[in-house]
């Protein structure tokens, strides 16, 4: 066997041989996926140890979410059962806050979470940004009042998604400093 490690590990987690298989069977599974996270890790540090080597991780991962978010959209086809909205039979119950407030959980708990998390984590990652920038500001005895932070709680997702979205979701636009 005249095996580059790459080409081991390619033929050890293909390969249709029994042996093999048993001995990775946890690899995706919830007992063993800690452990194959730690492999993941272990190779992203290695190849991002200089610029092209990182370069092309972020090409790889970039790549990945892009045929995940392709791959969640939702369903085609006349409301219920689709997204579709015939102007002939709209009605006012389309518009009542429950309704509204179902389509969007379906939007991203079911169609489309990949990307609804993406968007998310960013924006969270930035409201704590721009908290830990308040903070240091608060410190300076300027005179002027700070600007007070936006209140973001990743564990309340699931219950009012409006009252935790570091932003007016009814906008049409808006900006993200």
């Amino acid at each position: 066997m005249n095996h580059t490690p790459k080409s081991f590990l390619a033929s050890f987690l293909t390969s249709d041989n029994i042996g093999m298989a048993i001995q990775r069977r946890y690899w995706r599974t919830k007992t063993g996926w800690k452990s194959t996270l730690k492999l993941l890790e272990v190779i992203r540090l290695f190849v991002c140890q200089n610029n092209d080597g990182k370069a092309q991780w972020e090409k790889f991962i970039l790549d990945q979410a892009e045929k995940i978010v392709q791959s969640q959209k939702p369903p085609s086809g006349a409301y219920p059962d689709g997204t579709y909205h015939n102007t002939n039979k709209i009605t006012e119950k389309l518009f009542t806050p429950s309704s509204k407030k179902l389509q969007d959980d379906e939007l991203v708990t079911e169609h489309m979470p990949f990307l609804f998390q993406l968007i998310y984590r960013k924006l969270a990652i930035q409201a704590n940004s721009n908290t830990d920038t308040n903070q240091r500001e608060d410190d300076s005895d300027d005179g002027e009042d700070p600007i007070p932070a936006a209140h973001v709680e990743t564990d309340a997702i699931g219950d009012d998604l409006n009252d935790v979205l570091p932003f007016d979701c009814n906008q049409r636009a808006y900006m993200v400093i």
